[in-house]
């Protein structure tokens, strides 16, 4: 990941697939100072951000009463 205003690399993440590769890098950006959400991204389209953004930042909803609980991690 770049930072858009420095053009300095921020992070960096290696796996299998770019879902996985986000992974790593949101959860470096969640120790490293953006605990609550992710800082503004720009994405190359090939896909996979926004999975990992809703693993790492994403949150269960609370339940309203109504119907099952719901148990996936949505967009916060």
């Amino acid at each position: 990941m770049i930072d858009s205003a420095t053009r300095l690399r921020v992070t960096s993440g290696i796996a299998k697939t770019e879902t996985e590769a986000s992974q790593i890098v949101f959860t470096t950006l969640k120790q490293r100072g953006h605990p609550d959400k992710p800082p503004p991204t720009i994405s190359d389209g090939w896909g996979g951000i926004r999975e990992a953004m809703v693993e790492v930042y994403g949150r269960v909803p609370s339940y309203s009463g109504r119907g099952r609980p719901p148990t996936l991690k949505q967009p916060g």
